[in-house]
């Protein structure tokens, strides 16, 4: 099934969700919402964000074959243990973009770019083998970019445009074959 979520007439109104599971090619697109909220897991074949003026927030584990954002204003946070996208990402939203809050484990098996805006880490950012891509990177606790996994070496460049650290700690590890 597909699920669109649209707040209709009052495109200002936040939409709050407690979880999201869907299976097969299921598709979850937001559209025309002020904020987007899911406080719960995300498990969703495909997952689409446009038309969002605020602010999207994953608070739980997000789990999707591929993750669509359009260039809008809004910022988006994923906040949850565990985020796991299989397929190349590439954030388009300019609001600000949260990977992590704490000893959390992001995982963008096909890369990952965020250049509209300004990222910040706090947690694991794994790629396996593809590159990470980022602005302005801001690290907000003990963090770590990697391109390899225990199990896979990863070949994947880190491409940063400036980093703050501010008295936190930040790894950043690639490597070649």
């Amino acid at each position: 099934f597909d699920l669109t979520l649209d707040s209709g007439t009052n495109a200002a109104a936040a939409l709050n969700v407690t979880s999201l599971t869907a299976t097969g090619t299921a598709r979850l697109t937001v559209r025309e919402a002020g904020s987007f909220t899911v406080s719960g897991t995300v498990s969703v074949p495909a997952v689409e964000l446009r038309g969002i003026t605020g602010a999207a927030s994953f608070g739980g584990n997000f789990t999707a074959t591929s993750l669509t954002t359009l260039a809008a204003g809004y910022s988006l946070a994923f906040l949850g243990s565990t985020t796991q996208v299989t397929n190349p990402v590439t954030l388009l939203n300019t609001g600000g973009v949260t990977l992590g809050n704490g000893s959390d484990t992001l995982n963008f098996n096909g890369g990952l770019v965020s250049t509209a805006s300004a990222t910040s880490v706090n947690g694991t950012v794994n790629t396996t083998d593809d590159p990470a891509t980022f602005n302005a990177l801001s690290i907000t606790g003990t963090s770590s970019i990697t391109g390899a996994s225990s199990i896979n070496t990863g070949t994947g460049n880190v491409s940063v445009g400036s980093i703050a650290v501010a008295g936190n700690s930040l790894t950043i590890l690639t490597t070649t074959g």
